[in-house]
């Protein structure tokens, strides 16, 4: 009997001290599902690297956060998780939700944590990446007229029909010079048209999810759940980060191929084959630019003409392309305001004089003068596609560079950069030449699981 009664005693002390299971709730953002991160590999990278012990992955309809009751029963499908996976609540947590998933998961902290019966459960951080705490404008965008939404289709009409008018102009001494870059360059060049389209299509599909759900009233710059975690009124867990990456180039050809391509771990080929089209808009470009030049010489004033065209129409879609990182923060509507002062030499002097050659000392010249101008310009706030510091920032009040909440993470070293999608990875999907290696941990999400074991989960 006092055996009995001496491992009864053992089992309930082991089981009072024993050390704390550390777990992660992973929540994805818009239009996603379980499979969005699970797929990214990270949770169960953690698991295997024993940062976490395991881990639970919540799914939802974008629908459901629609209406205040929606999101009630989002939030109670992850306490449900929590308390399947902890029943005794004696586990340590973290909530990690991705876009749209983290300010699920700002809500979901509040109301746990304010709740008699779940209040109990030991959130030790919540950790939101790619999300836009202040609210994402580009739910406010349409690719058709409708009230209330920015529509941007003239500028994709635009965008189209720059960089598929010249198509059909391809220079015969281009196309026998395919050697000097891949050697599907033309090919891909060929399929451009197709390409469009079919992004196109993907687009209109998330804008049309993003419209008929209603997402800028719940999570657009004025959204309902946007204005509730500013008010102030919501419970704050002591550990928390906002995670944004920096890009570097071509956000939405590095993006796309993450949304339309098979295989995540093609995105650098993705960028080798844009680069490719780019050189065949400027090779096409320079190609009639000679021809017109030589029929110019050879009194061909028709024929050079028509070579003029082609030559103008190849420049605008290599314009269009070149400048694609652009329109695509007009699309989404993500961008700021840059004002600056330029100068100018500018005729002060009355009189009838139309349009004076300015001399060639304008400084010698009372009646020439550097005039300032104020000028305004749009930049694409380019980061992480969706998001930039300012959207990523946890309070409204916050400065953007305090990294003791807001981690902005530049790429290493400055090549590649980091899109939405790729935020999420624990590893490396691809290889850089020279940067990194396939499989090599990325620094923001390795980043992050240092933090959780040496800060958080000790």
């Amino acid at each position: 009997m006092k055996k009995l009664i001496l491992i009864a005693l053992l089992s309930t002390l082991f089981s009072t001290y024993s050390l704390s299971q550390d777990y992660a709730l992973f929540i994805h953002g818009f239009e996603g599902s379980a499979e969005s991160w699970i797929n990214s590999g990270t949770p169960n990278d953690w698991k295997i690297a024993n940062i976490i012990d395991d881990y639970v992955v919540v799914s939802y309809q974008t629908s459901e956060l629609k209406t205040s009751t929606g999101q009630q029963q989002v939030i109670s499908r992850i306490v449900s998780k929590m308390v399947q996976k902890d029943p005794t609540g004696s586990a340590n947590w973290i909530l990690v939700g991705h876009s749209m998933g983290g300010l699920v998961a700002r809500a979901g902290y509040d109301k746990i944590k304010n709740n008699s019966s779940t209040q109990h459960f030991n959130i030790k951080a919540v950790i939101t990446v790619g999300a836009p705490n202040q609210g994402a404008r580009a739910t406010a965008v349409s690719l058709e007229p409708v009230s209330g939404y920015k529509n941007v289709q003239p500028v994709l009409n635009t965008f189209v029909q720059r960089t598929t008018e010249p198509l059909g102009d391809v220079h015969q001494w281009v196309g026998s010079l395919t050697s000097l870059a891949a050697p599907d360059a033309l090919s891909q060049l060929e399929k451009a048209p197709e390409l469009i389209e079919d992004a196109i299509n993907k687009i209109k599909y998330f804008e049309n999810a993003s419209v008929s759900n209603n997402i800028k009233d719940v999570i657009g710059v004025n959204g309902s759940l946007i204005q509730d975690i500013n008010s102030g009124q919501f419970s704050e867990p002591s550990f928390k980060r906002s995670i944004i990456g920096a890009e570097k180039r071509f956000i939405i050809v590095r993006s796309a191929n993450e949304i339309l391509g098979n295989n995540s771990g093609n995105e650098y080929s993705t960028l080798q084959n844009f680069d490719d089209i780019r050189w065949f808009y400027k090779a096409n470009a320079n190609a009639w630019d000679t021809q017109q030049i030589m029929e110019t010489i050879l009194w061909q004033f028709n024929k050079a003409k028509e070579s003029r065209r082609k030559r103008d129409r190849w420049n605008r879609g290599r314009t269009a392309l070149d400048n694609i990182d652009n329109t695509w923060g007009i699309m989404i509507d993500s961008y700021k305001t840059e004002y600056t002062t330029i100068y100018t030499w500018d005729y002060v002097c009355s009189g009838t004089i139309f349009n004076p050659p300015i001399p060639p000392d304008p400084y010698s010249d009372p009646c020439w003068e550097q005039v300032p101008h104020n000028v305004s310009y749009d930049v694409p706030t380019k980061n992480d596609v969706i998001v930039g510091p300012d959207y990523a920032v946890w309070s409204p009040w916050q400065n953007p560079n305090d990294r003791n909440i807001n981690w902005y993470y530049d790429d290493i070293p400055a090549n590649g950069g980091y899109n939405h999608f790729e935020l999420r990875r624990y590893k490396r999907a691809y290889e850089m030449p020279g940067v990194f290696n396939q499989g090599d941990l990325a620094p923001p999400m390795e980043q992050v699981a240092d933090w959780l074991e040496f800060q958080v989960f000790n």
